[in-house]
């Protein structure tokens, strides 16, 4: 990646594991930045086994890196994807 160039981050889920609204929370940070807040997977697509596609638009740091942080809240962070694509 390139120091200060701007990419687009997207990040893909889908709760295939949890039938329910409430049963995974998490946070994501993407290069010190809070992105998702207490993000629920299947409170947003509202059906187990559903894709959801979440972007963001960051800038490379200073080392050339996007840095990109899973904070449990309750259960386990859950990704199933990413792609990090230059603008």
């Amino acid at each position: 990646l390139k120091i200060g160039e701007s990419y687009k981050v997207r990040l893909h889920f889908s709760e295939n594991m949890l039938g329910k609204t409430g049963f995974r929370k998490f946070d994501v940070t993407i290069n010190g930045t809070k992105v998702l807040t207490n993000y629920d997977i299947y409170a947003e697509t509202g059906a187990k086994n559903k894709a959801i596609i979440k972007e963001s638009k960051v800038i490379a740091n200073a080392s050339g890196q996007i840095i990109i942080e899973f904070t449990t809240v309750k259960y386990n962070a859950k990704i199933n994807g990413i792609e990090i694509i230059e603008e």
